[in-house]
């Protein structure tokens, strides 16, 4: 399931560790496309006050149990929140995913505070949902380089960070799976 792309035990996990361990606790955060809510479950636990977003609305109550103090049915592109709303908006596994990422970043950039933290992740063009998944793919529709996203993020805000971790093969990849970002609003 894909829960199990949040227990620390399975290889894949480092790919959300960089967005777990920047945080400290009472951070309040927004999680856009929070979908059941793996994640948040790991923030809350950690001491943070998740609210997530998603178009699915069967996701958002099984993220409350999971921890998130609200979850809303919105979209991504179109935050229902006020300017300068959150200190920290994480872009986890969204970017591939919708129509306009720049309205998303544009969105994310628009309810960070002054000083907020953009984190996030989006998969790695040469990784297993890369260019090889963008054909046929049912939900993928844009893949991004290092190029390209920091040309993304850079015209909303402050790009601190880009990086990627190989792949593991102990999971069966070899190829780096994922870029991770952090970004800041000036």
């Amino acid at each position: 399931s894909q829960e199990g792309q949040f227990d620390p035990s399975m290889p894949w996990f480092g790919r959300i560790s960089p967005l777990l361990s920047a945080l400290p606790p009472c951070t309040v955060v927004l999680d856009c496309g929070c979908n059941s809510g793996g994640l948040g479950r790991l923030l809350a636990a950690s001491g943070c006050y998740v609210i997530g977003v998603d178009l699915a609305a069967h996701f958002l109550p099984l993220a409350v149990k999971k921890g998130y103090v609200g979850a809303i049915q919105a979209d991504a592109q179109a935050l229902p929140f006020r300017d300068g709303s959150f200190p920290v908006v994480i872009l986890s596994e969204i970017l591939e995913h919708v129509p306009d990422a720049e309205r998303c970043v544009a969105e994310a950039a628009r309810v960070l505070m002054p000083h907020g933290w953009l984190l996030g992740d989006v998969p790695h063009p040469l990784g297993k949902w890369g260019w090889r998944s963008i054909r046929g793919h049912k939900w993928h529709k844009t893949v991004w380089t290092e190029r390209t996203l920091r040309a993304l993020l850079g015209a909303h805000l402050d790009v601190r960070h880009i990086s990627y971790r190989r792949g593991s093969l102990l999971a069966g990849y070899i190829l780096p799976q994922w870029i991770h970002f952090h970004a800041v609003k000036p």
